[in-house]
């Protein structure tokens, strides 16, 4: 089923009014987003330079538990969609 989207202009203005409010650093954060005892980057080395992180659907994690097995997966859909087709 394809996704449907429909133009509102009062929402496009309103959003664009939000984006305007960020660029000028007028952002309101709340409290229990307080970030200010945080270390940037802290989880990063348990991932190897080109990872890409994907979040994966309840349903497929269940399938496809380790990345192993979601690594051969996708292998063996690039593999059957670079074959030549035969008629």
């Amino acid at each position: 089923m394809p996704l449907r989207f429909t133009w509102d202009a009062r929402k496009a203005e309103a959003n664009l009014r939000v984006v305007a409010h960020v660029e000028r650093g007028n952002v309101i954060r709340r409290a229990e987003y307080d970030f200010s005892g945080g270390v940037r980057g802290k989880y990063a080395s348990r991932f190897p330079e080109g990872t890409t992180l994907v979040l994966l659907a309840p349903d497929v994690a269940a399938a496809f538990p380790t990345a192993d097995e979601v690594n051969r997966a996708l292998r063996t859909v690039m593999q059957a969609r670079t074959k030549p087709r035969t008629a």
